[in-house]
């Protein structure tokens, strides 16, 4: 059920749905109104907007500054619309800067341009080149500030699509910019805050702003910027007294390429540039240089001074406020020629007060001498000039060259490519040790008198000879005589050669002592020399020299002689004697060709020989071959025993027990002194009846065959048979090898 309220005017009823109705259609409409505004924005809103982080401040560019910067009307140049022709928004103000709302104050600076009217303003150009070329120096971030002349710093704002407040105004990479804002017509100047590289700043830069200028035709302002520049500062000073040295000159050449921001070639590299001449404090400076990389190179070289061949290189800084460049030391070595005058033996002992003559190019002469440590410095040489040093004196008793010692000096100051060169020039002094020795010990011998002459018989010095050498100095080359206590007629010649090693000279003496070892040492000599003998002469026949030749044919002869005595009982059929062999065994045949030479002796011998005393009353008689072999054995023993020491001993040679015809060899057994040996007697041989005929053969046959084919001794059938000692029926003794064998 609708109700009605009726007004208690007009008795209407009452709609209280019209307000809320109103009031909807009223936030309807504002809607609406915020979308326009918003498409609106978004049309309008340009493509960079810079905000500015710093409000009041100058760090932050306009909306439309841009490369072009302040242009004109295609470049975002803007102009505030002014319906009376002489207001618009001037230059800054110097207060804090509002909220951006309506109700901003812009509080206006000293001497700048407000709201105002009546008044020109002017469209202002900036420019930055090089005052040199005129060039543009190209190159962003150049900052400035713009004052009036009574100092107020204006500020420029823009206004679009906010208002933005500019104190600082710099270049674009062109090297250009336009104020934000024209300007009122007055005298202001800009202010330079930073400069390029390579520039010294320009200040402050004053114009007029005397008319009126719109964008398409703005006020240019240039600033000219000075191309920064330096100077090379050097000084020269010795080496080694650390003193200035005048009269030296450089090029200046530059090391590279010298280009300047606006784009110019200033050098180019290699390019000599400057020369430095230096004064007698050694300074010199070049002139002002743009800066680079530079080289310096010496091209005259002080007098009496090396030239310096080092290329040296500098690099020309930008000036700093109040201070100088810096020097450079440049330190030259003085053109200098040491000698050294030593002893040729010993090199580090220096010889002084030593007098010489310098020649000068064969003109100028000086005399020099060498200091106490034997050195002499020569200084102040011209250059292209050859220098000659002869020495005129020296220390007592040296010897010296008269040669003359050349130099050179070349156009660089320099001595065989050195600017300080040394020499060594040495003297000789002959040095000689003159001992007394012991001709056998060759120990020195005191008490002696020496007396040395030279060569023309002059005395040069007496002296009784020590335990140590004389020492002599000072001596001339050639040929002294020595004469010990006096004795002229037994003087000893010598040479003294010329070398700087010291000499040595022994002279030999004979001494008590020296004559009693030699004597000593001559009798143990003979001593041993006779031991050796009678050792050797004590030694069996195996160690004597192989039978002659004739002796040979004598025992084969006597064989031949015993066969045919042996043949005789044979044939009157009475029984044959056994052919004892006490030396050999019936069962070695090694020993046959042995017992023929000693059987077929027995002719050769026709002495009787006496029976021994000891020989024992059932012993048998000796056959008379083994008599003559021991005769002969004996004189052969007496007159070879020295021969018998140097003969090498027989290659043993036995035949076979089979009767083969190769040889059966043993190793040689030493022997050993000959014993008596029972064991050989003849009643215990057995009876070889057919050893005679062997015997007889095999003498026969090396007979016939000559002393190459007479049978060797061996080990297996060699005895030794010593000179009996009661006579030549003594019984022969076996060796003791066979003795224990058996």
């Amino acid at each position: 059920m609708k109700r009605h309220n009726k007004s208690k005017n007009s008795g209407e009823p009452l709609n209280y749905w019209q307000s809320t109705a109103d009031m909807m259609s009223a936030l309807l409409l504002i809607l609406l109104l915020v979308i326009m505004l918003l498409l609106l924005y978004i049309i309008q809103i340009p493509e960079e907007d810079y905000i500015d982080l710093y409000p009041g401040s100058s760090s932050s560019q306009a909306a439309s500054y841009e490369d072009g910067g302040w242009g004109g009307d295609e470049e975002g140049g803007y102009e505030e619309p002014d319906d009376d022709d002489g207001g618009g928004w001037g230059g800054g103000g110097g207060g804090d800067q509002g909220d951006g709302e309506d109700d901003y104050e812009f509080p206006v600076a000293g001497g700048g341009a407000g709201l105002a009217s009546g008044y020109g303003k002017t469209a202002v150009y900036v420019m930055v080149t090089d005052a040199e070329t005129d060039a543009t120096i190209k190159e962003a971030g150049i900052q400035f500030e713009l004052y009036t002349t009574d100092g107020a710093m204006q500020f420029l704002n823009t206004y679009y699509p906010r208002r933005i407040e500019y104190r600082k105004y710099e270049t674009t990479t062109e090297g250009v910019f336009y104020l934000p804002e024209k300007i009122l017509q007055g005298h202001y100047y800009f202010h330079e805050l930073t400069e390029p590289e390579g520039y010294d700043s320009a200040g402050n830069i004053e114009f007029w702003a005397n008319e009126d200028r719109d964008w398409d035709e703005p006020l240019v302002v240039v600033v000219p910027l000075m191309p920064s520049k330096n100077v090379i500062r050097i000084q020269m000073t010795d080496a080694d007294t650390n003193q200035p040295v005048d009269g030296g000159v450089y090029d200046v050449i530059a090391a590279e390429d010298i280009i300047t921001k606006d784009g110019t070639l200033r050098y180019s590299a290699g390019q000599t540039v400057d020369r430095i001449e230096c004064n007698e404090n050694g300074y010199g400076e070049s002139i002002e240089l743009y800066l680079g990389e530079y080289t310096l190179v010496q091209t005259s070289a002080p007098r009496y001074y090396a030239s310096d061949l080092e290329e040296r290189n500098f690099t020309v800084e930008k000036k700093e406020d109040g201070l100088l460049a810096p020097i450079h030391k440049i330190t030259c070595e003085k053109t200098t020629v040491t000698v050294q005058v030593s002893d040729e033996l010993y090199p580090s002992e220096g010889l002084g007060d030593i007098t010489f003559r310098l020649t000068q190019g064969g003109v100028g002469t000086t005399m020099v001498s060498t200091d106490e440590n034997g050195q002499l410095i020569l200084t102040d040489l011209e250059k292209n000039t050859t220098y000659r040093l002869r020495q005129l004196e020296s220390a007592d008793n040296y010897r010296f060259s008269d040669a003359d010692f050349v130099f050179s000096v070349s156009a660089d100051g320099r001595v065989e490519e050195e600017a300080q060169k040394s020499y060594v020039i040495t003297n000789r002094l002959i040095r000689a040790e003159i001992s007394v020795v012991d001709r056998v010990l060759r120990s020195h011998v005191s008490n002696f008198n020496v007396a040395l002459y030279d060569s023309q018989d002059q005395l040069v010095g007496v002296w009784d000879s020590t335990a140590l050498a004389r020492s002599l100095e000072g001596l001339e080359p050639g040929i002294y005589y020595l004469v010990l206590n006096g004795k002229t007629e037994k003087r000893q010649a010598i040479e003294i050669q010329d070398i700087a090693e010291i000499q040595i000279i022994n002279v030999p003496v004979w001494t008590t002592v020296g004559v009693g070892i030699l004597g000593l040492v001559a009798a143990l000599v003979l001593g041993l020399a006779a031991f050796l003998i009678r050792r050797r002469q004590r030694r069996g026949p195996s160690d004597l020299p192989p039978p002659s030749v004739e002796l040979i044919a004598a025992v084969s002869r006597a064989g031949a002689a015993q066969a045919a005595a042996e043949t005789a009982p044979e044939a009157s059929g009475s029984e044959p004697q056994p052919d004892a062999t006490p030396d050999a065994e019936p069962e070695t045949p090694s020993a046959e060709p042995e017992s023929a030479p000693e059987s077929a002796s027995a002719e050769a011998t026709a002495a009787p020989v006496p029976e021994s005393a000891d020989k024992p009353e059932d012993e048998p008689a000796q056959p008379e071959s083994q008599l003559v072999t021991a005769s002969v054995q004996a004189e052969t023993a007496a007159a070879g025993t020295e021969t018998a020491l140097e003969a090498p001993p027989a290659e043993p040679d036995t035949a076979p027990e089979d009767g083969s015809s190769e040889p059966a060899t043993e190793p040689a057994a030493e022997p050993a002194p000959a014993e008596p040996a029972p064991e050989a007697e003849p009643a215990q041989m057995e009876p070889v009846p057919e050893a005679a005929p062997v015997q007889t053969e095999t003498a026969s046959e090396t007979a016939a065959a000559g002393p190459a084919a007479a049978p060797e001794s061996t080990p297996a059938a060699r005895t030794e048979t010593r000179r009996p000692r009661g006579g030549s029926h003594a019984k022969p003794r076996r060796s003791w090898w066979k003795r224990d064998s058996k």
